[in-house]
């Protein structure tokens, strides 16, 4: 680990083949040298902090995950001008496609609950990115984790919403890395008895920058 980090310093690769932590471990000295303030607005049960470094102030909407903070990610209790770099994971699919099934126990453990009830998540953007624009410092970064899925038959392209909502608020799209998570299998299952759309693997950790 002590190399990695070190290397990361000169060079970050665009694709990671792992988990979140290994992008979070990565990604926050390599986009900001040096945080004061690290906000994950999204905390939940804090999985992806679990194998890292960094001491993060964690936020959730949910009293019952016991955060430093219960707030909305849409109305961020911080002064203007106060956060270094904002950590955004919302839910990935929207509220309807928890509602039974294997899927229904995530509604609690992966926030779908609390998701929009269109066909995709794109409603959740708006105010979550007014808010970091107003909350960064300067040269802050958002790291975003914003997955695209296919629903109801339809290529959901929240990637392509989310950075086109941050143009919107006037904050930089400073890069994009790619994550492939090694546990992502073969769409054919008792549920997909004819595949007609490839299994996503990956999801995008999209950068965002306040510039000066």
């Amino acid at each position: 680990m002590t190399h990695q980090l070190s290397f990361v310093q000169h060079r970050i690769e665009s694709v990671t083949y792992g988990k979140d932590h290994m992008i979070l471990q990565i990604a926050i000295p390599f986009y900001h040298k040096n945080p004061r303030v690290i906000v994950d607005v999204t905390a939940n049960t804090r999985r992806m902090w679990t194998l890292t470094s960094f001491n993060p102030l964690f936020c959730d909407i949910e009293f019952e995950m016991s955060p430093d903070c219960v707030c909305d990610f849409g109305i961020l209790p911080f002064r203007g001008g106060s956060v270094d770099i904002l950590v955004y994971d919302p839910p990935h699919l929207p509220d309807d496609v928890g509602l039974k099934g294997r899927m229904a126990p995530w509604r609690t453990t992966f926030g779908i609950g609390r998701s929009v009830k269109g066909k995709n998540i794109g409603p959740l953007f708006p105010g979550f990115l007014a808010e970091a624009k107003r909350v960064l410092r300067k040269n802050g970064i958002v790291l975003a984790k914003i997955k695209d899925y296919i629903h109801n038959n339809k290529y959901q392209a929240n990637s392509h919403i989310f950075c086109k909502e941050a143009r919107n608020v006037g904050l930089t799209i400073f890069d994009i890395l790619i994550l492939v998570h090694p546990s992502g299998g073969s769409m054919i299952s008792g549920r997909w008895k004819n595949a007609i759309h490839s299994k996503n693997k990956h999801v995008y950790w999209i950068v965002l920058k306040k510039e000066k």
